[in-house]
């Protein structure tokens, strides 16, 4: 462990890099709303930092004195949130030019892109929350982006106030973490506290740390504040909230709950456990009540964060591995549903399930792709969102006893949440309710309860929107590391046993 040499500072060139562009973006000329130099340069920097990331591969460093870690699990985290964050800057095209605040929009999502890379490679306790909340408070104003939302904002007063509350809890939780052990390094605490064995403070310090990433997380109890802020937000907003910052919480709590969990390792895995039946349960069984697809998919992720958790819950190689293969697959499911749900609603005016009614003959193309990420999410083979469920389950099968009971409970929340999901499928695909298909022409006539809008008679323009790429290019990522999962189980694996401190 030593300080800096200018050769170490190639690994923070990604960060460099999107500091520098996201304070370009905002500070540009604002005269021509619709220009697209934000994007570009949001684009750009993204790629770029994309770029010199994956040159990066292979390597491994501890730098300025431990409080940075270059390793498969930094570095993979690293390409997976510029991945997703570029997805949803080209996603996002469309509606950046359509709001008053586009470049600070762009802006936003590259300072929160910034925390998000750090987040795998922090070594010290500070470093993780400085990088964490940068994510957030990147985040807080995006609710308020649209200013013709009304609803932006009751969800960014709930999900700053949220926000805020669980920012206490964890600071508190961690402040206990350091008065025991005297460090903030990750790798000196975990001896420290073997050393130190049973203390009651380090059950108290875990119930903050747990109470405050679940509200980051939206675990059960802590989850009211999602379904509202989720469909509050813009979809864009919305699809980077679950997709992309939601994961960076289940980073800082893999990194700092498997530090400090080691001498009440069974009694921390009961806890867990519990919450994630809780979270799974609640979560779909809400989810099937739901009449809005926003805020069905808002409840299906507090549920999936349950999934995931099952993970941490296990406490193996294995299972963590499963953890970090299902955070990837859910980011790119839950990006790529939420983009197809948007182009939805713009040709047919609303996210409710009449909305979809007989979509496969409007748009084949996005009924399609909304059924792979539909399928995946519920855990169907051969797609992504299958591989990490089945890893976890593999886990827990393997330790017995009432890690079975926790896999049992995951494989019929899945089962459960296959329901809905089905539902909008079968609207889709099967209910012909509104829409009158001409043999004779093959041709669409879509026939509305409601006076056609605008929107709906452009839909020929609106099949090639960035929305609709955002889309496609999700499938194709689900599609494909689905079919050939080999690899990315491997790397998790690989990337586990470095957070995995025993």
């Amino acid at each position: 462990m030593e300080t800096l040499t200018l050769q170490d500072l190639q690994f923070f060139l990604p960060e460099v890099i999107l500091i520098t562009f996201a304070f370009v973006v905002l500070f540009i000329s604002n005269k021509n709303k619709s220009s697209l130099l934000p994007f570009h340069l949001a684009m750009g920097a993204l790629l770029g930092a994309l770029i010199f990331t994956i040159t990066q591969l292979g390597s491994e460093a501890i730098l300025n004195f431990g409080t940075v870690e270059i390793n498969t699990f930094s570095l993979l985290l690293k390409i997976v949130f510029i991945i997703f964050s570029i997805i949803t800057v080209w996603g996002s095209k469309d509606f950046a030019i359509s709001i008053s605040f586009g470049k600070e929009y762009y802006g936003l999502i590259l300072f929160a892109t910034v925390g998000l890379t750090m987040l795998g490679s922090a070594g010290d306790l500070i470093t993780l929350f400085i990088a964490f909340e940068l994510t957030s408070i990147s985040t807080y104003a995006l609710p308020l982006i649209d200013r013709s939302n009304e609803r932006g904002r009751e969800a960014a007063l709930k999900y700053f106030l949220n926000g805020a509350f669980a920012t206490g809890l964890v600071l508190f939780g961690l402040s206990l973490v350091y008065g025991l052990t005297g460090t903030v390094l990750l790798k000196e605490i975990v001896p420290i506290i073997a050393e130190i064995g049973y203390e009651p403070m380090i059950v108290v310090a875990l119930a903050f740390l747990v109470a405050g990433f679940g509200y980051k997380m939206a675990i059960v109890p802590f989850h009211l504040w999602a379904p509202d802020v989720y469909e509050g937000s813009p979809t864009p907003v919305t699809s980077f909230l679950a997709g992309v910052t939601k994961k960076g919480a289940f980073v800082v709590s893999l990194k700092i709950l498997l530090a400090t969990l080691i001498v009440i390792k069974i009694q921390v895995s009961i806890l867990l456990g519990t919450l994630a039946i809780l979270t799974m349960t609640v979560g779909n069984v809400v989810a099937l009540m739901q009449k809005n697809t926003k805020r069905m998919l808002a409840y299906s992720s507090i549920a999936h964060a349950g999934n995931i958790l099952v993970g941490l819950a296990i406490i193996t190689e294995l299972s963590v591995a499963g953890s970090i293969l299902h955070i990837i697959a859910h980011g790119l499911m839950t990006i790529g549903i939420f983009f197809g749900i948007l182009y939805v609603s713009k040709i047919r005016g609303g996210y409710d399930l009449g909305d979809f009614i007989g979509l496969r003959w409007v748009a084949p193309w996005t009924a399609f792709g909304l059924l792979i990420i539909l399928l995946s999410l519920a855990g169907v083979p051969p797609f992504i969102g299958f591989w990490g469920k089945m890893v976890i389950v593999v886990s827990a099968f393997e330790l017995g006893n009432w890690y079975m009971f926790l896999a049992l409970a995951l494989v019929l929340n899945s089962a459960l949440s296959l329901v809905y999901y089905a539902r909008v499928i079968r609207v889709m695909y099967m209910d012909n309710k509104g829409v009158e298909f001409n043999m004779a022409t093959k041709q669409n006539t879509v026939i509305e309860t409601r006076e056609i809008t605008a929107a709906t008679k452009e839909i020929g323009k609106l099949r090639t929107s960035s929305y609709n790429i955002a889309l496609y290019v999700c499938v194709l990522l689900i599609t494909v590391t689905g079919l050939f999962p080999e690899q990315l189980v491997a790397i998790s694996r690989e990337a586990a046993r470095f957070i995995i401190p025993w």
